[in-house]
């Protein structure tokens, strides 16, 4: 007997179809042939438009299946190569030994990772480690990424999140993991045909939050001059790059060209809108950034976020200025100005004519409050906003802060005094 929502026009099948969510597609894909063909398009898009994998040697082989299905394969348009820890690689080696599935209780479940793959996973740290290059691993990849076709993002991140107090206390066995896969993975984007749309070293979350950062070694982005060439191909329309790295892990004043690294890479993206830099405050950093600011020209960045960074004021005044005529979301977190002070730098965001947004954190010390400039939901021009910051900077210090409190330096953002917090109804996180 044939049901009502069989009898339904395609046209209105398909309004009624698009709000369904994975799984409502599969349990309708089950009622009826007529509704399994009906259902197919949009359950094809829903649970293969984005992938996620890891790179052992089950989900690479599911990988490349589906990129050998006529049916599947144009339609994976993001690609998250999600990297275990070196801990759950412990815990599959150990349950592997043990050998029972399901494995016994005292054993955690690592997402993701069905039983009867426990044993090839729990290979891929060691193999990884001991290889100079891991073939095995970009040759799948490799056979992947080019049957997709369609695909516009890859996203490359860790499965646990790293607390931002916790960032430096990465084991060897994960730095060095993190840093071949990645370099397995640039690779493998160079020797296929992708043309990607964003690139992240981290997952991202409500717009711009940054969730689960790579946090590489600064030493990843040290690519070859031909692979570079390769990725101005590559990334020829890119629109958003996160970059996740840290300069503790190496020491890099010892290889030539360090400091133009980062800019080498943004340079590949001529057409980027979204750059994301979340780094570390050490004096390699604010040399890396003085480089890039000197040399980045994105005619249309619209969006820069900037995370735990040591600069130059000059530096990011400067870099704001290059990209006044578009940029409308600027957030600024954990930043330490190695010279000068925050009212340049504000009188720089004062140029941006389309400066939509403003978020500031965390700026110069601990438990700063945290400061958001909205045009929209303050319903005021940015400009005069601006303005009230630029006024209480450029008014010394002692005329603010209360009789019997110690002064603070310029460079301390936002909060020189409770009566800057009162005139700018500034929002201070709690815990």
């Amino acid at each position: 007997m044939t049901s009502q929502i069989e009898r339904l026009p395609v046209e209105l099948f398909e309004l009624v179809a698009a709000s369904l969510e994975l799984l409502s597609c599969k349990n309708l894909r089950l009622t009826s042939q007529r509704l399994r063909f009906l259902i197919h398009p949009l359950f094809v898009e829903c649970a293969f438009s984005r992938l996620k994998t890891t790179l052992g040697s089950p989900s690479l082989g599911r990988l490349v299946n589906v990129s050998r299905c006529e049916n599947l394969r144009g339609a994976v348009k993001v690609l998250q190569i999600q990297l275990l820890t070196s801990s759950d690689y412990h815990t599959l080696a150990a349950i592997s030994r043990v050998g029972r599935f399901p494995p016994p209780k005292r054993f955690p479940r690592v997402p993701g990772i069905q039983d009867r793959h426990v044993h090839d996973e729990a290979t891929t740290l060691k193999y990884v480690l001991e290889s100079r290059y891991p073939t095995r691993l970009y040759d799948s990849l490799v056979k992947a990424l080019r049957g997709f076709t369609n695909l516009e993002a890859v996203h490359f991140y860790p499965r646990n999140d790293q607390p931002a107090a916790c960032r430096r206390l990465i084991s060897e066995d994960d730095r060095l993991f993190r840093s071949r896969c990645f370099q397995v993975v640039v690779d493998a984007i160079v020797q296929t045909d992708v043309r990607l749309l964003e690139f992240r070293m981290a997952k991202c979350r409500r717009g711009t939050a940054l969730h689960k950062e790579a946090t590489l070694p600064f030493s990843v982005l040290n690519v070859p001059a031909q692979s570079l060439h390769a990725l101005c191909h590559r990334f020829s329309h890119l629109h958003t790059l996160t970059i996740s790295v840290l300069t503790i892990y190496d020491d890099v004043s010892q290889v030539p060209g360090w400091q133009k690294w980062i800019a080498s890479i943004v340079a590949t993206a001529p057409k980027l809108r979204n750059l994301t830099l979340s780094l570390d405050r050490s004096a390699y950093v604010a040399s890396a950034f003085r480089s890039l600011a000197s040399s980045c020209t994105c005619p249309n960045l619209q969006v820069f976020q900037l995370m735990f960074c040591a600069l130059h004021a000059d530096d990011l005044a400067s870099m704001i200025s290059s990209h006044s005529a578009t940029l409308r979301r600027a957030l600024f977190s954990d930043l330490r100005l190695v010279t000068g002070t925050w009212s340049s730098i504000l009188h720089a965001l004062k140029e941006c004519k389309k400066l939509e947004h403003l978020r500031l954190s965390s700026l110069s010390e601990e438990n700063h409050p945290i400061q958001r400039l909205d045009v929209r939901r303050e319903n005021r021009d940015m400009a005069g906003m601006l303005e009230e910051i630029i006024a209480i900077y450029d008014t010394p210090a002692d005329t603010l802060a209360p009789e019997n409190s110690s002064s603070v330096g310029p460079h301390h953002v936002v909060g020189l005094s409770v009566n800057l917090r009162e005139r700018l109804n500034i929002t201070v996180p709690s815990g």
